[in-house]
């Protein structure tokens, strides 16, 4: 430091822990933290406005195919479905193919009706996605479920895009930041920030589903435990319990209750292994 005639003092070189000499490391955490913090909690807000459970959600229960897909998507959807016509006799399994047989209950639902209709000629189960007959009904689950508020639309997952770069360009200020300085807690303060701003990544981007949907689910899962794989569950008398085991719990419960059905539609442990998104 140097004086001049007024006795004031100004500083000649950078103190050690400063930045650049004219901020403190210190007031740079606590402003990076700020904006991170900013940031975070802007986003949760914008992202929740986007939310609106609507009264049908008060009907999944009802709808095995419904929780399938908000539960693994269109393909779960498939699967469910077909696990309770196997049980019921109605399509008769062949290789990776299937084949409608028998009639149907009055009970089944659109989704099963139209898999018949289809299948009266052999199909590969993994076609009937794109089939004109089954692809409508897997939109119309769909459909109902971003109509109810369980699942995200593509509004809510263009905010969820956006929300990702907001934050992405906060941790890059923050690598840019740690970069600038050797300072020990500054660097620890930066990475501790970052670690919540990675993990608030995360889970908005890992949310196939809406916050009332993931919380349907769980409920679910706790209503319907005796239907778990752990518990052995006996569809034989009810057909349609197969499906939704599959539709709550995933592909686990069909390597339980059918294994020889999950190698043949190629989801046993001998072949893709279990393929679940947690509910």
């Amino acid at each position: 430091m140097s004086g001049d005639a007024s006795g004031r003092y100004r500083m000649s070189t950078p103190l050690p822990g400063s930045v650049h000499g004219w901020i403190s490391d210190l007031a740079w955490l606590a402003g990076y933290g700020l904006v991170a913090l900013a940031v975070a909690l802007v986003s949760r807000r914008w992202l929740l406005a986007a939310e609106k459970v609507s009264a049908l959600a008060a009907d999944l229960e009802y709808k095995p195919d419904a929780i399938a897909y908000l539960s693994g998507g269109p393909e779960r959807a498939l699967i469910a479905a077909l696990s309770s016509m196997r049980i019921a006799g109605t399509i008769a399994p062949h290789d990776r193919e299937v084949r409608a047989v028998g009639e149907l209950n009055e009970d089944a639902s659109a989704l099963e009706r139209a898999i018949h209709a289809t299948a009266a000629i052999p199909i590969r189960w993994d076609y009937l996605d794109a089939d004109p007959t089954v692809a409508p009904e897997l939109e119309q689950l769909r459909c109902w479920l971003e109509d109810a508020g369980l699942l995200l639309t593509g509004e809510q997952q263009r905010r969820i895009t956006h929300t990702g770069r907001w934050m992405g360009a906060v941790m890059i200020l923050g690598l840019g930041l740690a970069a600038v300085t050797g300072t020990p807690y500054l660097i620890g303060g930066v990475v501790f920030c970052l670690v919540l701003l990675a993990g608030s990544l995360a889970l908005v981007i890992d949310a196939p589903r809406t916050r009332e949907g993931t919380a349907r689910m769980h409920a679910l899962r706790q209503r319907y435990g005796a239907l778990s794989p752990q518990m052995h569950p006996d569809f034989n008398y009810r057909p349609a319990y197969a499906g939704l085991a599959v539709a709550i719990f995933g592909l686990t419960a069909l390597n339980e209750t059918d294994p020889a059905f999950a190698q043949l539609l190629g989801h046993g442990y001998g072949h893709w292994g279990i393929q679940d998104i947690p509910g």
